[in-house]
């Protein structure tokens, strides 16, 4: 069947559909929720990405208007999300479907570990399987899926900038390559940070869009966690951060957290 119809959709990669990075030398809030290696994650922002001494002031004012969330990021992710879900769930793929996806095109994806849809960007296609490589724009992680799992994208979903902003430590691995290969090590890193509010102070800003960042434990005793990293033999200091080119990133790279949000 050969169809003339024609649908609008988005596509391509514009600076402007992203959150606003912070600026270099501000300190800022952050939630790391995907761990790419040891120094280099993805992280949302969940009081904005400005500074935390504007955050304070803002939670001033907040304490005077209860009502006033306008501030928090994590209040409109989710309920973007729960939107989502509140329509896509309705909305069965039908093997008569023969919508054509293409690299680059935003749509929502239903994530296998909890069947829930979020936002994500078509990477690549294999169309005579019907497998899609997509990466969730609000979270850093990335997944094959059934080419069923996939649905359109509408213009309302797209108000909210994506949220999830490529970050990386001025470390190195220890030993004599220059790539991360102990997973027990990405796995210390990310048990350490889960489900935890961090601080970052950003030192510069790649050509790419990623963030070189120091990281900060603060929800206990302060841990400076570059150095944490390098005390522990996990790492060693670096005059630039040691990462996977984003275009390299596979499914067996990534270390997904999971707290209270999802994918990540």
């Amino acid at each position: 069947l050969i169809t003339t119809d024609k649908k609008a959709v988005f596509a391509g990669f514009d600076p402007s559909s992203c959150i606003e990075t912070p600026v270099v030398n501000s300190w800022v809030a952050l939630e790391i929720t995907t761990v790419l290696n040891p120094a280099q994650f993805y992280a949302i922002f969940p009081f904005g990405t400005k500074p935390i001494p504007e955050i304070s002031e803002d939670e001033k004012y907040k304490n005077e208007d209860p009502e006033d969330t306008s501030y928090d990021i994590l209040n409109s992710l989710e309920a973007l999300n729960e939107a989502m879900n509140k329509k896509y769930s309705r909305i069965v793929h039908r093997d008569t479907d023969y919508t054509v996806y293409g690299e680059g095109e935003i749509v929502a994806c239903r994530f296998t570990q909890d069947d829930h849809f979020y936002r994500a960007r078509i990477l690549s296609l294999i169309p005579e399987n019907h497998e899609v490589l997509v990466f969730y724009v609000d979270y850093g992680n990335r997944e094959w899926v059934s080419e069923s799992s996939i649905r359109q994208m509408v213009p309302q979903f797209m108000l909210l900038p994506f949220q999830a902003i490529e970050c990386r430590m001025p470390l190195k691995p220890v030993g004599s390559g220059m790539t991360w290969s102990s997973k027990s090590d990405t796995r210390f890193f990310k048990e350490f940070v889960e489900g935890k509010v961090l601080c970052a102070k950003i030192l510069d800003s790649g050509s790419s869009g990623f963030l070189i960042v120091d990281l900060y434990d603060t929800t206990g005793e302060d841990i400076h966690i570059n150095q944490y990293l390098i005390d522990t033999n996990i790492a060693l200091p670096s005059c630039y951060p040691v990462g996977i080119p984003a275009s390299k990133h596979s499914s067996t790279d990534i270390q997904l957290l999971q707290p209270r949000m999802l994918p990540g």
